[in-house]
């Protein structure tokens, strides 16, 4: 994954018709403007679903992480009201590094992956962007469509 493709997924919403896209950062606006900036680590690592047959590997966040999970809450229950089904899944806070993608020639290694160990990497979170996924043959493509400021 290339690096400006790493990121923290707070709600993702699917296809989206481009008429709505005002209405989502007016009312992602209004998110940021209610929820205060907060500190937390970057640590630990991981896989979904299994490591097994990994398909997304992960950084998580330790400390306080109460703050992003509220606000995780608040982005999600926004979005409901604009029409976007609510996400069944719990929010549980990690960044995405990569993705992988079977059939594979050659299985990463990744119990190597899960026995790396780094130090706590500080994060204060001053932003967060409405962001457009396109899926191409070689993988994602991001673009920022919106960024919102989250009070200091």
């Amino acid at each position: 994954m290339h690096p400006s493709n790493i990121h923290f997924t707070l709600q993702f919403l699917g296809p989206t018709p481009e008429s709505m896209i005002p209405d989502i950062k007016t009312a992602l606006d209004a998110v940021a403007k209610s929820h205060q900036t907060f500190e937390l680590d970057i640590a630990g690592s991981g896989c979904f679903p299994t490591s097994k047959r990994p398909r997304v590997l992960w950084v998580g966040t330790k400390g306080n992480t109460a703050p992003l999970i509220e606000l995780g809450h608040s982005v999600r229950e926004s979005m409901s009201q604009l029409g976007f089904p609510p996400d069944e899944k719990k929010f549980y806070p990690h960044i995405t590094l990569g993705r992988i993608t079977y059939p594979r020639t050659k299985t990463p290694n990744i119990k190597q992956y899960l026995s790396k160990r780094f130090d706590p990497i500080p994060w204060k979170p001053k932003y967060f962007s409405l962001m457009r996924s396109e899926l191409f043959p070689n993988g994602s493509e991001y673009t920022i469509l919106g960024t919102h400021i989250i009070n200091n």
